[in-house]
């Protein structure tokens, strides 16, 4: 029930019955092409971050796409925006990533940005052009090497934790 009687709903509420739609094109043999929709509309990038920010319902969504898709190990893409282009579609490619799948996770390459308890840590590349989002090695039963491994083995608050940092 709503702040302001029985038939008062929350944001929150409303996004915890949506159902996303995740329309997929096969771009070839190695690449999926992905929009999101609720109900006809595609979603915008600024939607999608709010999304990723407040919604539990769309991350784990979003994860149970990623997961079935058929690829081992991929690469999630998202073509880089200006601040005014939030208002245009957002849109993913998978690329498929057969050779991710011999890496092993190495957490001392990022240990220096992790800090005690925090599920994932958040920081500039070297060139300091691009943001890093990298889930924290706490689960000895989670896969660190790639994002599939890590969606397909990891508990959902830590995967929670980094879609919410993707949208930040």
């Amino acid at each position: 029930m709503g702040p302001d009687g029985p038939f008062a709903v929350t944001f929150a509420e409303i996004l915890s019955i949506v159902e996303f739609t995740f329309d997929q094109v096969e771009i070839d043999h190695r690449t999926i092409k992905f929009e999101i929709r609720l109900g006809k509309v595609v979603l915008t990038f600024d939607e999608v971050i709010k999304l990723f920010i407040n919604s539990e319902e769309f991350k784990n969504q979003l994860t149970k796409t990623l997961v079935q898709v058929p690829f081992a190990g991929f690469f999630w893409e998202v073509r880089p925006i200006k601040k005014s282009e939030t208002n245009s579609r957002f849109q993913f490619v998978v690329v498929n990533g057969r050779r991710l799948c011999d890496l092993r996770a190495d957490p001392k390459r990022f240990e220096g940005y992790f800090e005690k308890d925090v599920p994932v840590a958040s920081f500039l590349n070297l060139g300091k052009d691009a943001k890093l989002i990298v889930p924290s090695n706490q689960d000895a039963n989670t896969n660190y090497a790639h994002l599939a491994a890590f969606l397909k083995t990891g508990n959902s608050e830590q995967i929670n934790e980094f879609w919410r940092q993707v949208g930040l």
